[in-house]
């Protein structure tokens, strides 16, 4: 055991060993957790409110209102889980599941079966999906804001 005579003895900051390794861990396991997030890709914050503001200012459809290409927009509703949403886009993506923060709508926009954005926007934005969610065309009048 130590006693106050080994204060002296051996490296001026003996818990710099203990505790370095520790905080490295944690700071390598929290980069690691971003870099998996950012590789599904993190809600379009920006664009969302864009949306919901447009959705306020007359009667558009969403293509009008995003500024990237996009085949098919998938709409979750609150209640559905994060298998529920890789179900409906038809692959293995979600992170995210459609129970948001203040039970907003996840917005899924695909691209050759591929996920280029997503967000989650106020229930009121856009058509309500059933239960399931539904996806939509950029045609489709249920894209309508």
């Amino acid at each position: 055991m130590f006693s106050r005579h080994d204060l002296g003895k051996g490296t001026a900051h003996p818990l710099v060993w203990v505790f370095g390794p520790l905080v490295l861990g944690a700071l390598l396991i929290t980069l690691l957790g971003i870099v998996a997030r950012a590789t599904q890709g993190f809600p379009d914050i920006e664009l969302a409110e864009q949306i919901e503001v447009a959705s306020h200012e007359g009667d558009q459809m969403l293509a009008e209102v995003t500024t990237f290409d996009w085949d098919l927009v998938c709409v979750a509703p609150p209640s559905m889980t994060k298998a529920d949403v890789n179900e409906l886009i038809g692959r293995e993506w979600s992170v995210v599941g459609g129970d948001a923060p203040g039970r907003r709508v996840l917005l899924v926009f695909l691209e050759e079966g591929q996920v280029v954005r997503h967000f989650y926007v106020a229930p009121s934005t856009i058509a309500r999906p059933p239960n399931d969610g539904d996806c939509r065309t950029p045609e489709d009048e249920t894209t309508r804001l």
